[in-house]
């Protein structure tokens, strides 16, 4: 057994085979790594404790089912923990694709119904049942969440956020492009052409269905950075007043 000698922050060791060095630097390495990872990875894991459901659904749900607004690519998920038990529920959205291949009858009804297998979302155990406690508890329709508040009732300073929002001005809080990248209001508007015109948008949607379009997210901003529910009224208050404001210069040119 060889023993190194310390001296202050240097550590000797005796001319000797390099066997026994190797194994000791071995062992030291690899405490390190061991110990540095136990402390990067814990508090990781603490923070993602208590994840939050509405943001869930936002990002990982909304893309192809509303809540309480009918079916959309896959059902509506209004009222899914009454139609089916949550161990179902859990097996179903751990691995659609195993459920299917078990010959599960309500999975193999759903696929076929509505033509294409849902994708695994890779949530975690914590993760999926945060959401099936808030599917249960009411989901977007409980708590009376900021972006269902109607337009009109918006203050000038939202009204303001929303129009820096939409023009890039301010950023978005979960990143990505803003609205102008794709979309403008109006002709002669600033704004890119990729996406349409939304001049119209609050006129044609109005409160709720603006508000669910807008968290959904778009291109440039899928598939994890949804919109604070700050974000989606001001954005729905600044696209109300948009084109309110066309409406009454258009009908002023008349007279």
């Amino acid at each position: 057994m060889v023993t190194p000698t310390p001296i202050g922050q240097l550590t000797i060791w005796p001319i000797v085979g390099t066997h026994d060095r190797n194994v000791h630097a071995l062992r030291t390495v690899t405490t390190g790594v061991l110990m540095g990872f136990v402390l990067l990875c814990g508090p990781a894991r603490t923070a993602s404790a208590a994840p939050d459901a509405a943001t869930l659904f936002t990002a990982r749900c909304s893309g192809c089912h509303t809540y309480g607004k009918g079916d959309f690519v896959g059902p509506d998920l209004k009222g899914v923990t009454d139609r089916h038990s949550r161990t179902w529920l859990t097996a179903w959205i751990s691995s659609p694709d195993r459920l299917v291949r078990s010959g599960d009858p309500v999975a193999t009804a759903l696929t076929k119904k509505y033509k294409l297998l849902m994708p695994d979302l890779g949530l975690t155990a914590v993760e999926l049942s945060a959401l099936l406690d808030y599917f249960a508890a009411g989901g977007p329709d409980a708590g009376g969440r900021l972006s269902d508040r109607r337009a009109d009732a918006a203050t000038q300073d939202e009204i303001e956020m929303g129009q820096r929002l939409f023009s890039g001005q301010r950023a978005l809080a979960g990143g990505g492009a803003a609205c102008s990248a794709c979309h403008r209001t109006g002709r002669g508007s600033a704004g890119g052409s990729l996406g349409p015109d939304l001049l119209q948008a609050y006129s044609k949607f109005q409160d709720k269905a603006l508000a669910w379009f807008l968290a959904r997210g778009c291109f440039p901003r899928v598939p994890g950075a949804p919109l604070t529910d700050q974000e989606t009224f001001a954005l729905k208050a600044f696209l109300r007043q948009a084109g309110t404001d066309r409406a009454a210069g258009g009908s002023a040119s008349q007279r």
